[in-house]
Order: structure tokens, then sequence, then C-alpha cells
């Protein structure tokens, strides 16, 4: 979702834990109107938790 000024909300939805490694990983790409752009992961960025 944009909220203006070049900001955006992302909503993450996560596997159970024992279907997962464990962890997550993210990853974005971006560009803008000048043809400037960027594609970043980084692996393993938080673990997991079982709730409950």
């Amino acid at each position: 979702m944009k909220l203006g000024n070049g900001t955006v909300l992302a909503t993450v939805w996560h596997p159970k834990k024992q279907d997962s490694t464990g962890a997550v990983s993210l990853r974005v790409t971006a560009n803008d109107t000048a043809g400037n752009a960027i594609d970043q992961t980084v692996i393993r960025a938080y673990g997991l938790r079982s709730v409950g």
C-alpha cells in the first residue's frame, strides 16, 4: 500500500514454524521514475517462534 512521499507499507504472512526453516528472509525491489533501482535480500532476517 502506498502511503505517500515514497513510503510503502507491506504485510508479511509467515508460514508455521514447523513448515519452514525457522527463519524469514526478506526481498525488496524498487525503482523510481529516474530509472534508479534496488533489489535487496536479507537472508534469515529474523527467526520464527511457535505461538500458543
